[in-house]
């Protein structure tokens, strides 16, 4: 099934996308003719992370933004449904890069009551041993900065059903990892 039909079947009132590959220019043709009725937000070049939203059911304001994540407040038209915070990540493969990332998310659970927040996308990196098959073993150190991370921001797993790994390099020298998750804070 490609991704415009999956899209449509499962009829989400919002979407993230990351690694899109899509030129600017071509972004908002593109998103149409995937879900004609939803607003898209692009913030970051070469449709690195894409938000789609259907505008009747919320509204999402963009609060800030860096090469590895979006952050907005996601704000449901029924008045009944309180807002939320979303961060949506797409994580450089510098392990470097991703550090920046660790201390700007650290910043965002700083900077604000962000009871109701939901971080998710791809980190490039995983949390545990066990989550990786394969190759070499992840540094003990990247694990701890990471780990440190989400402690310091409070956030959880939001376990869900399916494979254990979310990246596989398909190669006849497997290598499988968890490198896609969602993280939860509910104080």
């Amino acid at each position: 099934m490609d991704v415009k039909n999956f899209l449509k079947k499962i009829s989400y009132p919002l979407i993230a996308l990351v690694e899109t590959k899509v030129e600017d220019h071509n972004a908002l043709k593109v998103s149409r003719r995937i879900l004609p009725h939803y607003k898209l937000l692009n913030p970051i070049s070469r449709g690195r992370i894409w938000l789609l939203w259907n505008n009747s059911l919320m509204n999402v304001k963009l609060l800030s933004f860096s090469n590895q994540y979006i952050h907005c407040k996601i704000i449901p038209t029924n008045e009944d449904i309180p807002s939320y915070f979303l961060t949506v990540i797409y994580a450089s493969n510098s392990s470097s890069e991703r550090n920046s990332l660790w201390g700007d998310l650290e910043i965002l659970a700083g900077s604000a009551n962000l009871s109701k927040w939901m971080v998710g996308g791809d980190f490039n990196e995983v949390r545990y041993a066990h989550e990786k098959l394969g190759g070499r073993p992840p540094h003990t150190r990247r694990l701890s900065r990471f780990n440190n991370c989400i402690e310091a921001c409070h956030l959880q797993d939001l376990w869900g059903n399916g494979s254990s790994f979310s990246w596989c390099n398909n190669q006849d020298a497997r290598i499988a990892c968890k490198l896609d998750r969602v993280l939860i804070n509910l104080q």
